[in-house]
């Protein structure tokens, strides 16, 4: 009985992980719907703010942790700011919207948490600055089918 929910877990976690790969795909393909954009730079762009990203993580693995918190610092603050010169009635509802929006950021780490496998968690996200970098190379050597590529 216990493998059932177990089984639930692990499928949901494997349906969150697909829907932010898609998103990511997503991500690739601007380039050909938006014609402003030259597909060869912005997959450059793309890949250089993914290496540095992974590149903080494995340097600073806690990093996302201070992100948070000096994000819910900051929102603390802004609305602590309201409340003192706001009127009662609207101060408790600034109260409720606080309690909120702290109910979404902990909803939202723990997705990620779920969402992220230990390799990930030791190694940073290296599948991500790989697969960026395998389209932008796609895109200098093969322009035409790239989109084909990001698709597949």
């Amino acid at each position: 009985m216990d493998q059932k929910p177990r089984i639930n877990e692990i499928a949901r976690t494997e349906l969150e992980r697909k829907i932010l790969h898609f998103s990511l795909s997503f991500i690739l393909i601007l380039p050909y719907f938006w014609t402003d954009l030259n597909a060869t730079t912005y997959f450059a762009i793309i890949a250089l703010l993914a290496n540095y990203f992974n590149a903080l993580l494995l340097k600073k693995p806690l990093l996302p942790q201070e992100i948070k918190k000096n994000f819910t610092n900051m929102r603390r603050n802004v609305i602590l700011a309201f409340i003192q010169r706001a009127p009662q009635p609207l101060a408790k509802n600034l109260e409720a919207i606080d309690l909120l929006f702290e109910k979404i950021e902990k909803g939202i780490e723990e997705e990620i948490t779920k969402i992220e496998r230990n390799y990930e968690k030791i190694g940073g996200y290296i599948g991500v600055t790989h697969g960026v970098l395998g389209v932008l190379i796609a895109e200098v050597l093969f322009s035409k089918y790239t989109f084909y590529c990001i698709l597949a």
